[in-house]
């Protein structure tokens, strides 16, 4: 397994371990199209606070219905100085999103609100940590014990939960098993990252 990645990890959704990123830089993987209530600002404005940490982050998610607000995410990333770590990859489908989820090490969304949850509820089925905001069905979704949350719009408080969250190992591994109970009881994913997420 990877240096990020929970040791022996499986993949409930898929039947295999799912081992991380495997290099020394810890992978973020956010869904979501680029709207305003996806909070991909707020994360990438977190994100950037975290310069002493190695890590790459890996956005998902249609840009065709905000175009306008895609590029706006791209050029905050080169504003910020963190192009380098971010990807934005778009709609990804099948065995490319299956590739995502196996060589992600932990799963953060800075939502506003959330009707569902789908993609949460698909990184916990999958024993991803995950590092959400607590708007709608995202906060219902998590329990302190699979992963962590924190109040809409508080980029502190994101800020934190990520350097937690993230660059604990001992943290990430210990909410493995927590997140396949929470997400056991849901329907997977689509297997798609769709636009509306």
């Amino acid at each position: 397994p990877g240096a990020h990645g929970a040791a022996g990890r499986m993949n409930p959704a898929r039947g295999r371990a799912g081992p991380g990123c495997g290099g020394p830089a810890c992978e973020t993987l956010p869904m979501g199209a680029p709207f305003t209530r996806k909070g991909h600002v707020l994360l990438l404005r977190s994100r950037d606070r975290l310069f002493d940490r190695d890590w790459r982050l890996t956005l998902v998610g249609s840009e065709a219905p905000d175009p306008v607000s895609a590029n706006g995410l791209h050029a905050l990333a080169d504003e910020l100085g963190i192009a380098s770590r971010v990807r934005f990859a778009g709609t990804v489908v099948g065995e490319a999103l299956e590739a995502l989820w196996q060589s992600a090490d932990v799963f953060a969304l800075a939502t506003h609100y959330e009707g569902y949850g789908m993609a949460i509820a698909e990184a916990l089925k999958r024993g991803l940590p995950i590092v959400v905001t607590k708007g709608g069905a995202a906060g219902e979704l998590l329990t302190p014990e699979a992963g962590l949350g924190c109040p809409v719009g508080e980029r502190d408080q994101l800020t934190k939960s990520l350097r937690r969250g993230v660059f604990r190992a001992e943290l990430r591994g210990g909410r493995t098993q927590a997140g396949w109970e929470v997400g056991d009881g849901r329907p997977a994913w689509a297997g798609r990252a769709e636009a509306g997420g």
